[in-house]
This record gives structure tokens, sequence and C-alpha cells, in this order.
């Protein structure tokens, strides 16, 4: 898929659009989707999820990973994208279709956020993470999968390599780091910093 220059915010909305709904040949892109029934039981046990806990996965494509924890009985599990594909399929109870600079789209405080192949795409990263560290649980877990690799057709704004410097000074602190994929993608639990002043 080749993408043009970014000209400007809108334009990257537009396009991020267009890489939320990509499809090569013929093969439905269910990144986070796929990653969340991959490891969905170590994710449970090592975020000490229970039944009642508050859920969202950022950048949730299609939302089939969603209504996976939604079926298992996690019912405050929601999921966000900048496309509307969740919504047309599941409707809008627990996904909505906004853009993760601007809202996480519910009004809750969360317990366990996901975004997972997804924040390589932030236009700007600091406001993000500023927006998830204001909406989680001091005692909640954020999980953050980046692929390894060069940043590729403007619709990565950064490689794995640099999360840690810009998860740290958001606030957060990592707690469990995981390198899977035969080193391609790297896996990180992170916690809100205890006496953190963010510097954004």
């Amino acid at each position: 898929m080749k993408l043009k220059q970014i000209k400007d915010y809108e334009d990257y909305k537009h396009q991020q659009i267009i890489v939320s709904k990509y499809i090569p040949g013929g093969r439905s892109i269910e990144t986070a989707s796929d990653r969340f029934f991959d490891i969905a039981d170590d994710l449970i046990e090592e975020a000490e999820l229970i039944k009642d806990s508050y859920i969202l996965d950022i950048g949730c494509r299609r939302g089939k990973g969603v209504k996976y924890f939604l079926d298992k009985g996690y019912k405050n599990t929601y999921g966000i994208d900048i496309g509307d594909e969740m919504v047309k399929i599941y409707g809008d109870a627990n996904f909505k279709a906004v853009d993760m600079h601007e809202s996480l789209g519910f009004d809750f405080k969360w317990d366990f956020v996901s975004i997972i192949h997804t924040l390589e795409h932030a236009y700007d990263i600091h406001k993000v993470l500023k927006l998830i560290y204001d909406n989680l649980n001091d005692d909640g877990i954020l999980y953050i999968v980046i692929p390894q690799g060069e940043i590729e057709n403007h619709a990565h704004f950064f490689a794995a390599d640099n999360i840690e410097d810009f998860t740290n000074e958001a606030g957060f602190e990592t707690i469990d780091k995981i390198i899977t994929r035969n080193g391609s993608e790297f896996n990180y639990f992170l916690k809100k910093r205890e006496s953190c002043t963010i510097a954004l």
C-alpha cells in the first residue's frame, strides 16, 4: 500500500482511515484482534482482570478482539478506532469511531488499556499517552504492542526502540517487556509511576 506524503492533520486522519480499512490480497488485517486471541489468557492473568474490569482496546479495527472479551463475560469491554467498521458490524454500545488524539470515546476510568499495533500510527504520541494516563485508574495496566522495523509508507511514525522514552516521559513505568515473533514485536506492560509529574 502506497500512501502519499502527509500534508496536515486532516490529511493524516484521512489516510489513517484508509489504513484502518486496508485489505491486501483479499485478507483482512486484524492485527489487534488476532493478538487479542493469541494472548487473551496471558493478558487476563498479567493484568489481574476480573469480570467487572473496565477494558479498552484502542485501534480495535473491526472489533473482533473486544467481542471475544465480551463473549467471555467481560461486559465492560470497549473499543475505539479511527475507522467505523466495528460500529457498522456490532453497533455503538461498546464501540466508538474516534480519533485517539481527541478522545478515548467513553467516560470511564480504565483498569486495562491495550493499544496493539496502533500507537506507532500516532501523529502526536504525547497527546495520546496523556489521554491514556489521565483516564487510567491508579492501579490500571497499559498494554502496548509495537512492531519492530523502520517507518514505512508514512503510516508509522516511530519504531519499537523509541517507545520507552515516550512512556517514561508520560509518567509510566515498565513492569514487563516481552519480545515475540522472532524479535519483530515488542510487548510492554506498564503502570503509572508513583508521584509522577507529567512533563507534557
